[in-house]
């Protein structure tokens, strides 16, 4: 049995998706099989998202001013460390 890939969905089409999905699960005429299939859906497409986003993040850089106004660039992720 051949499997075909899924065509990857771009990042903005994702979270338009994302949105008419929760629409529809908040709809109260939706059947809870039809819930169901949306929330698996959803997740699926939370999951596509979240790898965009820390697939960009690893490219991401942040220019930090240093002692003496001196600006220098740092990771993303070094950033979020701070943070913590």
């Amino acid at each position: 049995m051949i499997v075909l890939a899924k065509p990857k969905i771009k990042f903005e089409d994702a979270i338009l998706k994302l949105e008419e999905i929760v629409h529809k699960m908040e709809d109260q005429s939706t059947s809870l099989e039809e819930t169901f299939k949306l929330y698996k859906e959803g997740v699926s497409l939370y999951e596509t998202c979240a790898k965009t986003i820390a697939a960009i993040e690893k490219d991401v850089t942040i220019l930090v001013e240093k002692s003496k106004g001196i600006l220098t660039e740092e990771p993303f992720d070094s950033m979020e460390d701070e943070h913590e």
